[in-house]
């Protein structure tokens, strides 16, 4: 048993000292079609997951929302304006697909393939399942009670949003404005979000019913309150332990992904070898975008990730910069 071991782990003695190293032989090369098997695979769920998301939130609105003439934020608000004031003559999903696509070109030309990368699928998938689901006839008129429909609409898209976000993409629309003034003029994004979803919302007001817009307002807080639940199953905070060679690399990107880290000096139990871990608390919905950042420059990279009970604190219940209570 110890001949084996040894043939793939070497053992060197040093006869001053007591230590044992032991040095992989042909690691790396071997676990390159390995390596490369796992991150296709982490490829292809996340993409799958995106579909799925992208499908759901689809379904909701189709069948749901847009037949019962609520008024909704988002490319999907835009894109029914749009088909308001051409009277009807340009669908619905024609007019999100060409919103979805200038949106996807001006995130491509402000912020590079880091923004528009996240909302490609999106961009074309979401009005794809939006134009499919309306043309099956066994999916219209599932339901004639407008609370209903507004509740069954508002859980499809949060599900879906919430699904899309894990995932580690975005679905784009009115969010896209919002994180290119964060990027470049550091605003913060939840005002102008909600601002944006407001304006796109009134404009849809004088097509609408009283009813509609009622159940429209009720159909965007609960869609909320499902992404909430569905991207943070749990806590709300999530802590990284990462153990890598490329500490310094990882702990820059980090930092650049606005997380804070801290480093710890540890020392390994069996070889004694010193090295350093990166503590990173972040919530959870960027806990795909760390994991995905980590990876990319160390496959090899040793993570734990645990639930947070509760985080207190600058950066968390105290700002980051004054320390004063947020």
């Amino acid at each position: 048993m110890s001949e084996n071991r040894n043939r793939f782990f070497p053992v060197t003695r040093d006869p001053g000292k007591t230590k044992i190293s032991r040095q992989p032989k042909g690691t790396i090369e071997t676990m390159k079609p390995f390596l490369t098997s796992i991150m296709n695979r982490r490829t292809i769920e996340r993409f799958l997951l995106l579909i799925l998301g992208n499908s759901i939130a689809a379904f909701g609105v189709a069948v749901f929302i847009l037949p019962s003439g609520f008024i909704v934020s988002g490319a999907t608000g835009i894109g029914r304006f749009v088909s308001f004031l051409l009277h009807g003559m340009v669908p619905i999903t024609v007019s999100i697909f060409v919103i979805n696509v200038l949106l996807f070109v001006l995130a491509w030309f402000a912020m590079g393939w880091h923004l528009a990368g996240t909302i490609i699928i999106s961009t074309f998938v979401y009005p794809g399942f939006l134009d499919f689901f309306q043309r099956v006839d066994a999916l219209q008129g599932l339901t004639n009670d407008p609370l209903v429909a507004m509740v069954c609409g508002a859980i499809c898209m949060g599900a879906g949003t919430g699904i899309v976000i894990r995932a580690g993409g975005s679905t784009g629309g009115s969010d896209v404005i919002p994180l290119i003034l964060h990027a470049k003029k550091s605003v913060p994004i939840a005002p102008v979000l909600y601002i944006l979803d407001c304006i796109i919302m009134l404009l849809q007001i004088p097509n609408a019913t009283k009813e509609q817009i009622l159940l429209g307002i009720l159909a965007e807080l609960i869609t909320a309150i499902v992404l909430d639940k569905v991207q943070m199953v749990g806590d709300g905070e999530v802590q990284f332990l990462i153990f890598s060679h490329e500490y310094e690399k990882i702990n820059r990107r980090l930092l650049a992904l606005d997380s804070g880290t801290t480093l710890l000096h540890a020392q390994g139990g069996y070889c004694g070898q010193a090295e350093n871990v990166i503590v990173c608390i972040v919530s959870s919905r960027k806990m795909r975008l760390i994991k995905d950042a980590v990876l990319d420059i160390d496959p090899f990279a040793f993570m734990t990730v645990s639930a947070i009970q509760e985080v207190s604190g600058r950066g968390f219940s105290l700002d980051r910069k004054t320390g004063m209570a947020s």
